[in-house]
């Protein structure tokens, strides 16, 4: 799904080496690299699938980390959908990233699969 390849979700910090050399492989030739590279790319590698959920759920999860650790005010919903990249998010606006409802968001955005 092209519209989340620049999600935040999507994104992982990678050696220039590492990027270039798995750029077009696929998800599970990614996994077995990642498995041993750095925390972000351990957490990645968990996942059985890549798909726009999982991107979605990382994203989700990467905006909750940042609130619940870098003491940054709660992102609005269109700020989330933003930084996602996702075309709507069907919930309240009362919701918001670093709440404890906040992950069930991911399961609320609307996203091609």
């Amino acid at each position: 799904d092209k519209e989340l390849t620049h999600s935040l979700g999507n994104l992982l910090l990678l050696s220039q080496s590492k990027n270039s050399s798995l750029q077009n492989g696929s998800f599970d030739d990614k996994k077995e690299k990642y498995r041993t590279g750095s925390h972000s790319e351990i957490d990645v590698s968990r996942y059985e699938e890549w798909t726009p959920r999982s991107i979605v759920k990382r994203g989700v999860e990467m905006l909750t980390f940042m609130v619940d650790h870098w003491e940054l005010p709660e992102f609005s919903l269109n700020q989330i959908q933003k930084l996602l990249n996702v075309s709507e998010v069907v919930y309240s606006e009362s919701i918001l990233i670093g709440t404890s409802e906040g992950k069930e968001i991911e399961e609320n955005m609307e996203c091609d699969e």
